[in-house]
């Protein structure tokens, strides 16, 4: 289990996602009990080998609050795709994808009293989930409407992305009705796949494909429904920013990759083809943005590191020791060189200082 305190330095601030530069990205929760999944239905081969191809542990990093390229996110889920001749994946996991699962944000969201005010939330918070996408909803003659926008709906793999958002909104809703509840019909944007099933028997309606967005629409009368589950937890917005990686930094190319390789950090491994195929990128045009902000890569990736030594020593719960292995140094003599050169002290003088 990670520890409680699993992001980086976060800063009460609302997201804002419009005139966005930087790649999108997504918190990793998005892939939660999907390791599970794949490794007990394929095999933990199967699952190595889409780790492979994300070029990124997912299995080690999806209790952290942390955030992963779309594209990492697409790779891996194709990838598993591939391996196990499952062409319909995407809707094989809509039953596993229960809103639950993205804890704080489940929980600002859920603690709504009605449907409409959650998705109000939904659609007020989205930022601090998705980076680049972006959640509306609306009503007219009786029906309401809730549309999810996606930054990577152009990609060809797509698809299974785009069953697994339908599953995730209709998840919501179930919280509000019943598990047993149907919408009035399914949007889908993408073209309906060749040799598919019967969709309509798996949602139990209309599925309408080549839509604008992803689309959920039923009786906007279901919106007043009240929530079923009594006495949950308060969380605030305010709750949720601090929980989650500051959403001002991951708008521009430099903050993607800080966040990326936070993400790297608590995975194990870090290097710069992993965090230039992410971003879709090559590695030079990588190494040259870094150079004109005045970094190099190896002189982030250490600022971050030192930066996470830092987090975990004020912390407590770890020797030195402890933390140079888990930041992937070869012994505590690098470690400490690394930290003394970031920070003016070693870490034993750190901790010292904080006592």
């Amino acid at each position: 289990m990670p520890p409680a305190n699993t992001h980086f330095a976060p800063v009460a601030e609302q997201p804002n996602c419009k005139n966005r530069v930087g790649p999108g990205l997504i918190c990793v929760e998005v892939l939660s009990g999907i390791p599970q999944f794949v490794a007990e239905n394929f095999g933990s081969r199967v699952l190595q080998r889409a780790n492979q191809a994300a070029r990124l542990e997912i299995d080690r990093i999806e209790g952290y609050d942390c955030f992963i390229p779309h594209r990492t996110l697409t790779v891996f889920i194709d990838s598993v795709a591939r391996q196990a001749g499952e062409h319909h994946l995407g809707l094989r996991l809509v039953p596993y994808l229960s809103f639950d699962r993205y804890r704080i944000w489940a929980g600002y969201v859920l603690g709504a009293q009605t449907l409409h005010e959650a998705l109000e939330r939904t659609k007020r918070s989205v930022g601090y989930h998705s980076f680049g996408d972006r959640l509306d909803f609306s009503i007219s003659n009786g029906s309401a409407r809730v549309c999810y926008f996606s930054t990577n709906a152009t990609d060809s793999r797509y698809q299974h992305e785009g069953f697994g958002t339908a599953g995730v909104i209709l998840s919501i809703v179930k919280k509000y009705i019943s598990d047993d509840w149907v919408p009035t019909q399914i949007e889908l944007n993408f073209p309906k796949p060749a040799n598919s099933p019967v969709y309509e028997d798996i949602f139990g309606c209309p599925v309408l494909f080549d839509r604008p967005v992803v689309g959920v629409v039923f009786p906007s009368a279901n919106l007043t429904a009240k929530r079923r589950t009594p006495n949950l937890p308060p969380v605030t917005i305010e709750d949720l920013s601090r929980e989650r990686l500051e959403p001002c930094t991951r708008d521009s190319l430099m903050g993607a990759v800080k966040c990326y390789l936070r993400t790297q950090i608590l995975s194990g491994r870090v290097d710069l083809d992993r965090t230039a195929f992410a971003l879709d990128i090559s590695k030079r045009t990588l190494q040259r943005e870094l150079n004109r902000e005045g970094f190099s890569f190896r002189d982030l990736v250490t600022l971050t590191k030192c930066q996470r030594a830092s987090e975990l020593l004020r912390d407590g719960n770890m020797r030195i020791g402890q933390v140079s292995s888990l930041l992937g140094y070869s012994s505590s003599a690098h470690f400490a060189r690394a930290f003394r050169k970031h920070s003016g002290m070693t870490p034993a003088e750190y901790s010292i200082s904080l006592t």
